[in-house]
């Protein structure tokens, strides 16, 4: 005969393992969107990052912002 107490045994297992991942997951979450804040008002002040680079990263600045591109067309006038 099947022992109902033995599966629910079993399913509590993996529901208790289950919630421990998704505190998990949260906890780490948490800690990623805190870093994430933090990076983004040292780069709005302007300061110096973790690593020691000023908030003003021109790595990721857009292509459009770009100086060369800044300008526009040259126009040449054939008088």
């Amino acid at each position: 005969m099947v022992n109902p107490q033995r599966y629910q045994s079993i399913v509590d297992g993996y529901l208790a393992q289950m919630e421990k991942s998704v505190q998990e997951f949260e906890d780490e979450l948490a800690r990623h969107t805190a870093a994430l804040k933090d990076m983004a008002r040292t780069r709005n002040r302007g300061g110096v990052g973790e690593e020691g680079e000023t908030g003003k990263d021109h790595r990721l600045r857009s292509r459009g912002s770009d100086r060369r591109t800044a300008r526009g067309p040259m126009i040449f006038d054939d008088d």
